[in-house]
């Protein structure tokens, strides 16, 4: 019968630590209301291609910076393989995959300039994004 009882007393406990924090952002609350809010976010081309080229920049930089991070994690894991061919080969695996991220994220680097390739000589190709 302790035990049941000691088990309800644990989540009590964390609930009586919660409201004072709870309670203490409630002033808070209309400053989440009284912010702006965005009106006619796109009204033109030039905003469809400003979102589409923010987009690809925030996924060029998130893949190399994913890439770079699992090289040196599958590094890592070839440093500390020792020879066992099942780390070796999930080494591997891992340096492919860093490969395929930094790929992928050099092809969407490229797409703006692919696109306006479609437009001929008009398209300001140094200028995509």
């Amino acid at each position: 019968m302790d035990n049941i009882l000691k088990n309800t007393r644990r989540p009590l406990s964390l609930f009586k630590g919660l409201v004072p924090l709870a309670m203490s952002l409630v002033p808070l609350a209309p400053l989440a209301f009284a912010q702006n809010q965005p009106t006619g976010v796109v009204t033109s081309s030039e905003d469809v291609t400003k979102l589409f080229c923010g987009a690809l920049a925030w996924m060029f930089w998130g893949l190399i910076v994913l890439g770079v991070a699992m090289v040196l994690v599958g590094g890592y894991m070839y440093a500390t393989a020792a020879g066992d061919a099942e780390r070796v080969n999930k080494a591997t695996k891992t340096l492919t995959y860093a490969a395929i991220a930094m790929a992928v994220g050099i092809i969407a680097q490229g797409i703006p300039y692919l696109i306006a390739s479609f437009f001929g000589p008009a398209a300001s190709l140094g200028n995509v994004c």
